[in-house]
């Protein structure tokens, strides 16, 4: 997405969002077993984008949103209770976000 606006000083500023969207539909190309590792492992990969830039500037920090609370699920099934604290911080501290649906 592309947004331009004028700032408070009447210069022109344009920001530009980018957003993956992998399309994992959950049941839609695969068995449940195969959706909840890929689940997984994208989380996994996500956490370690995100302590890689977390000493960037806030703009340049990596953020990830999960499509359902079915991803919260099936990481705490699959991984450790640690695994599973960090990412539950990452969620407290806005790194990532997760929707209160459930797919």
């Amino acid at each position: 997405m592309y947004v331009s606006f004028f700032s408070a000083k009447g210069q022109s500023v344009s920001c530009l969002y980018i957003a993956n969207d992998d399309r994992t539909d959950y049941m839609w190309t695969a068995n449940d077993a195969t959706c909840d590792s890929a689940f997984v492992h994208m989380l996994d990969f996500y956490l370690r984008q995100i302590d890689s830039t977390r000493s960037n500037p806030a703009d340049f920090q990596a953020r990830f949103n999960c499509d359902g609370s079915n991803w919260l699920r099936a990481y705490q099934k699959c991984r450790s209770p640690a695994q599973f604290n960090r990412l539950m911080a990452a969620i407290k501290s806005g790194y990532i976000s997760n929707p209160l649906n459930r797919w």
